[in-house]
């Protein structure tokens, strides 16, 4: 090695190159690494909640209602007061918790989640309570706070619960296990009571300034931009990122509808009532999710919809705030919408509630408007659609071939991130012992969707091949130590293995597609356990047995007490030896039912006897006993697979004399692998 190189000097221009490269390389990976654990813990704690946001929006638009003068008022598809009274309370309480606890069970298990669950509860009580007193004549945009109402408390539950479930984390290790015996269940239960105590109160009475801060200094800016009309389109910059933390309720009435009204009075119609009706650009956001995310199609596919004609846009903003690179593509879809809105004179009469292509068509006033308005919706959609896409595109591109550089005495070399996954792979599959294989887990960013669809193939090839491998699915952040095989992106290898340091982790460009898993799938058939035994309770020895009746009548009976068979299986048993005996030759009986007796076999089996003495099997010598109760192809499988392990007279010789114990016959049939007998 180069003496400079070794004590940390450089005097040469090509010295302080491969410095410089080295260490760009090593921070890179190391700020992509911290920034994809970012982005995966936002999309763990939000994309479970999809499913759920997608009912709410659905039951929204069908029944959506208010109350005027005491009286119910339908505003959705269907006049039903008591499904239209689900809607505030879940978007109220219902989402936010449940992001809370999923958030605070990511970081600190079962104990986060419920401390995470209510601090949030804190949070919105706090927020309405201040809202509607201390702060209620506060001045709100053309209002007042109390009027505008308390923001939703989203933010709250990806923010400010997982916050303070980190501290409360950290603080507990110091001490939570150093407990003495008997006081473990007092101290855990009265610490968390604790520190909930002590967050919610702070969370209760500081959080709504806070929010209240946040939404004051947004509106400011805003309203700048509504004093120059030439920079009306600009304010998309600003109220999308409002609007994608769910801000968007006191965005529409604090600020954009009262403005609009003023202009209505002024000239009929007015383009303000588009910032926050528009669906176009929610909309093109999500079908490029359907296009290009096959993982998130049924979801997106559906929230689309919503968007669209339900008019409820928060379906959209989960996926902005999972991946939130995303709102480049909302904001140019509002900057291009509100062009056309201000370039043609677009607008609406009234406030587009809720803000569906329905409702933006039928306040619009006029048929010139209408057609504007339209034009401006899709056009928004389609700008926001190629935004997403390129972003989509890009991502991936630079995921899975990023440059890096390997530094030498022969000079600098450069290589693509993926090879270089790939030869660590094949370097560490070289060193991996696959025989001690139990789990393999999938691991994605957000742990559903793709990394659920290849578990499952995987663990129906497992179960096809009657390979003993547990195979699951979840996100890269939930991967522990305990695990023997990640699969996961190329772009998540290196966190996958700060992750599981113990396990073989496998790099793929994609999860779904032909050949992708072959290495795998080799190195598992090479390990396949040729016999299946299921407990120690399935290996006997015995004496011997004075005839071949009373050694299947013997295999019958335990398989019976294992639950493998109905009792009536053992005359079938009997029925095929009397067809062709069982006794196969070289020390072996092979003892099964015909196939008119499948139906009484309750659940698979195999149970292995060892006779201490030879008995005489129709002429045949037979120490060794197999009993099988097998359906179709598998007996047929099984017996073929006995019959190989078995036609080496010598080597069961050798058998019969070294296993000589039920835990020695155990360990060696179950521990044996294709090409080691």
């Amino acid at each position: 090695m180069n003496l400079k190189k070794k004590i940390g000097f450089f005097n040469t221009k090509t010295d302080i190159d491969k410095s410089l490269v080295q260490n760009a390389k090593f921070s890179k990976n190391k700020v992509k690494r911290q920034i994809q654990k970012i982005g995966s813990f936002m999309a763990g704690m939000i994309m479970p909640t999809v499913s759920i946001l997608i009912a709410w929006g659905l039951i929204t638009a069908m029944f959506l209602g208010k109350y005027v003068d005491g009286k119910w008022v339908a505003t959705g598809w269907f006049d039903f007061e008591p499904f239209g009274q689900l809607v505030g309370p879940t978007m109220k309480w219902l989402i936010p918790v449940l992001v809370a606890y999923t958030a605070g069970n990511m970081i600190y298990k079962t104990r986060g989640g419920m401390l995470a669950s209510f601090l949030v509860v804190c949070a919105i009580i706090g927020n309405d309570f201040l809202y509607k007193t201390l702060m209620a004549d506060w001045k709100f945009a053309e209002g007042t706070v109390g009027k505008a109402g308390a923001p939703n408390q989203i933010v709250a539950a990806m923010i400010i619960s997982p916050l303070f479930v980190y501290i409360t984390k950290k603080v507990e290790i110091l001490y939570i296990n150093r407990i003495k015996p008997g006081f473990e269940m007092l101290v855990r239960n009265f610490s968390l009571a604790g520190f909930a105590i002590m967050f919610g109160l702070s969370i209760f009475w500081i959080w709504p300034f806070v929010m209240y801060s946040i939404s004051w200094v947004m509106i400011q800016i805003i309203n700048l931009f509504t004093k120059l009309p030439w920079l009306f389109p600009f304010m998309s910059i600003f109220t999308e990122p409002l609007r994608s933390v769910f801000l968007n309720n006191a965005l529409n009435w604090g600020v954009m509808i009262p403005i609009g009204l003023q202009e209505v009075q002024l000239k009929g119609f007015s383009g303000f009532f588009m910032v926050g009706g528009n669906p176009g650009p929610g909309f093109g956001l999500l079908i490029a999710y359907v296009v290009w995310r096959k993982q998130q199609r049924g979801a997106a596919s559906g929230a689309s919809l919503i968007q669209l004609i339900g008019g409820i846009h928060e379906v959209h903003y989960v996926y902005i705030l999972s991946e939130p690179i995303m709102i480049l593509a909302t904001i140019s879809g509002a900057f291009t919408s509100l062009s056309i809105v201000k370039l043609l004179a677009g607008g609406a009469t009234a406030a587009i509630s809720p803000g569906s292509l329905i409702s933006v068509i039928s306040v619009a006033g006029s048929g010139y408007r209408i057609a504007i308005n339209v034009l401006a919706v899709f056009s928004g959609a389609i700008v926001s659609f190629l935004v997403a896409s390129l972003i989509m595109k890009f991502k991936k591109k630079h995921n899975s071939v990023v440059m890096g550089v390997e530094v030498g005495d022969d000079g600098v070399k450069f290589n693509n991130e993926q090879n270089s996954n790939q030869k660590q792979n094949n370097n560490s599959n070289n060193q991996f012992d696959w025989s001690k294989v139990k789990n393999i887990v999938v691991a994605c960013d957000a742990g559903v969707g793709s990394s659920a669809m290849a578990a499952g193939i995987l663990k129906k090839w497992v179960k096809d091949n009657q390979i003993d491998v547990n195979v699951s699915n979840c996100a890269v952040k939930d991967l522990t130590n305990q695990i023997d095989v990640v699969i996961t992106m190329n772009n998540f290898v290196e966190f996958a293995k700060e992750k599981s340091p113990n396990a073989y982790v496998f790099g793929v460009d994609k999860f779904l597609g032909p050949n992708i898993y072959d290495p795998i799938k080799n190195e598992l058939l090479k390990i396949k356990r040729i016999i299946m035994i299921k407990s120690k309770d399935c290996v006997f020895i015995v004496d011997s047995f004075k005839d071949k009746n009373k050694a299947m009548e013997f295999v019958g009976s335990k398989m019976v007490e294992l639950n493998y068979i109905d009792k009536e299986y053992i005359d079938f048993i009997k029925q095929r030896d009397q067809l062709a005996s069982v006794a196969i030759g070289n020390y072996l009986a092979i003892p099964h039912g015909s196939l008119t007796g499948e139906k009484f076999i309750k659940n698979q089996g195999i149970i292995i006897v060892k006779l201490n003495k030879t008995m005489n099997w129709d002429n045949e010598k037979v120490n060794w006993i197999i009993g099988l109760s097998l359906l179709g192809d598998k007996q047929l499988e099984m017996l073929q697979t006995i019959a190989i392990l078995f036609e080496d007279i010598n080597k069961v010789e050798q058998l019969t004399k070294q296993l000589n114990t039920i835990d020695q016959i155990y360990e060696f049939f179950t521990n044996l692998k294709i090409g080691e007998y």
